[in-house]
C-alpha cells in the first residue's frame, strides 16, 4: 500500500478526505457485520486511514462517515446500491462504468459493471486493484 498512498500523495487535482480515526473505523465495522455486509479489509482500511475518501478523475472511492457532503459513505452507498450479493460483496467505489468491490467469499479485490454485476477484473491485492481502478500510472509499482 506504500506505493499506492505515495503515488495519491502526488496528486494535485484530487478530492482526498481527511484521515480516518481508528474508533470510527471500528463502529463502522460493526454496522457493516450488524447489515450482514461483508467488513472493510484491513488493506483499505490502510488507505482510509490516510484519505477517508478520494475523487480523481472520475473514480470515486467511499468513505466512513464524511465529514461534508463530498465524501460517500460506505455504509449508506452500500445499503443504497441494488446489490444481491450484499452479503459477500462490499462495494469500496465507483466510476461510470463499474463498481470497485471487495469479494470477501473469493478474497480478492473485483472491478464489476454498475448494470449487470459481472466481473471485469479481479486483483489479488489492494494496491494493485487501485492502481487500475484509479488508473494511475504503474511507475510506482515497479
Amino acid at each position: 500500500m506504500e506505493k499506492v498512498l505515495a503515488r495519491i500523495s502526488t496528486l494535485g487535482d484530487a478530492y482526498k478526505g481527511r484521515a480516518l480515526d481508528k474508533e470510527k473505523m471500528l463502529l463502522v465495522q460493526r454496522k457493516l457485520k450488524l447489515n450482514n455486509m461483508p467488513m472493510v479489509p484491513v488493506d483499505f482500511v490502510e488507505l482510509l486511514h490516510q484519505y477517508n475518501s478520494l475523487s480523481y478523475d472520475g473514480s470515486h472511492l467511499f468513505g466512513v462517515e464524511p465529514r461534508d457532503g463530498t465524501d460517500l459513505d460506505i455504509v449508506v452507498e452500500n445499503a443504497l446500491i441494488n446489490n444481491t450479493d450484499r452479503e459477500k460483496m462490499l462495494i469500496l467505489g465507483f466510476d461510470d462504468m463499474d463498481y470497485l468491490v471487495w469479494n470477501e467469499k473469493e478474497e480478492l479485490y473485483q472491478t464489476i459493471d454498475k448494470c449487470s454485476f459481472q466481473m471485469i477484473n479481479k486483483y489479488k491485492d489492494c494496491e494493485t486493484a487501485l492502481f487500475d481502478f484509479l488508473k494511475l500510472d504503474d511507475e510506482y509499482l515497479r
